[in-house]
């Protein structure tokens, strides 16, 4: 991990309206200075694995993009998207820390396409596998923000929130070769078996269950459903060396549940996980359920299925960057047009674009920002994009901007 600053050009105004949220600016804050006296921080964390940093105080905008799940070995076939969401949380002095997602990946050379966060990281994707006619995706590693001390204010376990990685893709060329999103939406099946389909992994986010598809032939080959209380790991599909392989889920707030594969052999595709059942998490509100989506079903004739997405949380004591219209506030989930998703459908993207912009005096997202590429799906052989957190005073033109890589 490095750590290094860099000088952002002055532009753009110190505003302090808070959306009726927070209440807590006061004098300090028209000298540049917070309510404890120190001066505005900001840090764009993109080193995989977990990273602490020490804050010092005040009301901050959080950023947080999973990675996007692994390809695999036919033309068209694609990882999911990472999930991305922002919110505004006031914090006190202390020690905080950013979990980044690792994109999944494919390779034709290995019977395991691993993970690429480390072994304990506690959102890594699950690992593809490889059998016939090439390996399939390992999913991307969910993205996270947490305290060192219990929060007074709305949290999981210390985590403020988190954001799923994508599913990865199967190793059989057909139109719903999709990974779920990192935002819990399943897997897809056989042909065009979408997400909340029969044979397609259902939702996790939106109420449908996360259950695994079922077989689209009676064998047994049913996609691991998202059903495992306080799994935040993606399952990883069955290995067999002579069947298609399925895609591996995401890791995020509730891992995502593994495609099955396809062959004439019944296999069990291991699991995801959840948070919550409900939007109830604890003693707090959610936006959506935090769960996993189920992975996709599997076909007699060599067909697997992709891997769900992880789940992701985000609480509605925050203002955040939360919506429910497909293509606008988030990607496309449904039908054909979750093969044309894109990063620039999540409203959070575009709100990371003009946010930098304005205050860190550069757009993160533009071609050669520290952010451009990320959150991506990954295509045959090139990974998945990584994750990030980006951590700021709110509203606030910041002089010095810390990236940690």
């Amino acid at each position: 991990m490095t750590i290094y600053s860099r000088n952002a050009q002055l532009i753009g105004e110190n505003r302090t309206n808070n959306k009726g949220i927070f209440n807590l600016f006061d004098a300090h804050q028209l000298k540049g200075l917070n309510k404890w006296g120190t001066l505005p921080e900001a840090y764009v964390v993109t080193a995989l694995n977990e990273s602490s940093i020490t804050l010092s105080g005040g009301i901050y905008r959080v950023f947080v993009g999973g990675a996007g799940g692994g390809g695999a070995s036919q033309s068209g076939e694609r990882g999911g998207l990472g999930g991305i969401i922002w919110f505004e949380v006031s914090l006190e002095p202390g020690t905080y820390y950013a979990g980044v997602g690792a994109g999944g990946k494919y390779t034709s050379t290995s019977s395991t396409n691993l993970y690429r966060n480390t072994a304990g990281y506690v959102c890594r994707g699950g690992s593809g596998t490889y059998g016939d006619n090439g390996g399939s995706g390992s999913g991307g590693g969910g993205s996270y923000f947490r305290g060192d001390a219990i929060p007074s204010t709305a949290h999981w376990n210390k985590y403020y929130s988190i954001v799923g990685g994508g599913g990865g893709a199967a190793t059989h060329g057909f139109d719903a070769n999709n990974g779920g999103h990192g935002f819990g939406v399943g897997g897809g099946a056989y042909s065009t078996a979408y997400p909340n389909t029969t044979n397609g992994g259902k939702n996790g986010f939106d109420g449908s269950g996360g259950a695994g598809g079922d077989a689209v032939t009676n064998t047994g080959l049913d996609g691991g459903d998202a059903d495992n209380a306080n799994q935040l790991i993606g399952g990883t599909p069955p290995y067999r060396s002579s069947d298609k392989n399925g895609g591996a889920g995401g890791g995020g707030a509730g891992g995502g549940g593994a495609g099955a594969n396809g062959g004439t052999t019944s296999t069990t595709a291991d699991h995801g996980g959840y948070v919550s059942t409900s939007t109830t998490v604890g003693s707090y509100s959610a936006e959506v359920i935090p769960r996993g989506g189920g992975g996709g079903g599997g076909h007699s004739n060599d067909c697997a299925g992709t891997g769900g997405g992880g789940g992701i949380l985000v609480f509605t004591d925050y203002n955040n960057s939360w919506g429910e219209t497909q293509g606008t506030d988030i990607p496309h989930w449904s039908n054909s047009n979750i093969t044309t998703s894109t990063v620039d459908q999540y409203t959070a993207w575009g709100d990371l674009s003009t946010y930098s912009s304005t205050y860190f005096g550069a757009d993160l997202t533009a071609s050669g920002g520290a952010l451009n590429g990320k959150c991506t799906h990954g295509l045959l052989t090139t990974a998945g994009g990584d994750g990030f957190v980006v951590i700021a005073s709110l509203d606030t033109v910041i002089s010095s901007v810390t990236y940690v890589t």
